[in-house]
């Protein structure tokens, strides 16, 4: 199981709609955009701002496009420290909807992600448990309290929804919304 699927975007995005100033000029960075499932649940949400999206595979883009919900769309490889293709300071919410999972983004690339969020702006992203993603969850919040300690981004909620399997095999989704100070 190497993605959380609708189920954990559709939990993350009732989460960040806690913290997301839904405006007509709000703007919205979706990581990994992939076909754009991501854009499409916060549409039937009633997000009333606009989205762009990233993604490094270009027929993935392309369904994106053709659910005609998003603003822009980039083709980028995230690759962690190497910036993005995009100004710093620029979208009010960055959604990183299963994509900070291991052998998706590295987890360092969390950096790169907050420089293009304005400030007071959120970053919402999920991920899950088992022990295949241990690790990469270590060190993912690793880099996030380095940034939370150097007094960047704050942490504004964190949420533990039941993803599937029973008894010791469950999984959880973890979300998590940080702040940009």
């Amino acid at each position: 199981m190497n993605s959380l699927n609708g189920v954990g975007n559709a939990n993350m995005m009732k989460v960040a709609f806690e913290f997301i100033r839904n405006c007509e000029s709000s703007l919205m960075l979706d990581i990994g955009a992939g076909t754009g499932r991501n854009a499409r649940i916060c549409k039937d949400m009633s997000y009333k701002g606009h989205i762009d999206g990233i993604d490094m595979n270009s027929k993935m883009l392309e369904v994106a496009k053709s659910k005609a919900v998003y603003r822009k769309l980039f083709r980028q490889p995230i690759h962690g420290d190497d910036p993005l293709s995009i100004e710093d300071c620029s979208y009010d919410v960055v959604t990183a909807a299963s994509a900070l999972l291991m052998n998706h983004l590295p987890a360092r690339s969390i950096r790169q992600l907050v420089k293009v969020i304005r400030h007071g702006g959120i970053l919402v992203f999920n991920s899950r448990s088992g022990l295949e993603n241990r690790k990469y969850l270590e060190v993912l919040m690793g880099y996030a309290d380095e940034l939370i300690t150097a007094n960047v981004i704050k942490l504004e909620k964190k949420e533990v929804i039941l993803y599937g399997g029973v008894g010791e095999g469950k999984i959880y989704a973890y979300v998590w919304v940080h702040r940009k100070i």
